[in-house]
């Protein structure tokens, strides 16, 4: 089983955000939680905490698709381009109040998506992530 270390939440909406540290931290207090309004700044942090080493631990990306500036279509053409390492790293589920079949189809053919999660996140939703996955937090 999978170390779990970190869910990082790439929202323009600030209150989402903070739901979602809730949840989490609700049953994994230990866990580690970065949130980010800014896309641009996950990248960077993204670009800055993983490395080209593998590791056995990893890490939930929730994000959004509908924000300004960089959507999160164009949030994961950059996370693309990051090492085999870091994009193993980092298990990606959308997290959008869209219910748009459209979105849902784009996602699904997305080979960095893991799944499609739709607003607002509770702690079923990251029951089913953990148990789906087979991550234990650490």
């Amino acid at each position: 089983m999978k170390k779990l270390n970190r869910i990082i939440i790439v929202d323009d909406d600030p209150i989402n955000n903070m739901i979602c540290k809730a949840v989490i931290k609700n049953d994994y207090k230990a866990l580690d939680v970065v949130s980010f309004e800014h896309p641009e700044k996950a990248l960077d942090y993204i670009k800055n905490e993983y490395s080209s080493e593998k590791t056995k631990e990893s890490t939930i990306l929730l994000l959004d698709i509908n924000m300004p500036i960089i959507s999160g279509w164009q949030f994961l053409d950059h996370f693309g381009e990051f090492s085999f390492a870091t994009k193993d790293a980092i298990i990606v589920y959308i997290l959008s109040s869209s219910i748009s079949e459209i979105d849902k189809a784009t996602a699904a053919k997305n080979n960095y998506i893991k799944g499609y999660l739709e607003k607002p996140f509770n702690n079923q939703t990251l029951s089913g992530i953990m148990r789906d996955l087979k991550l234990e937090a650490v």
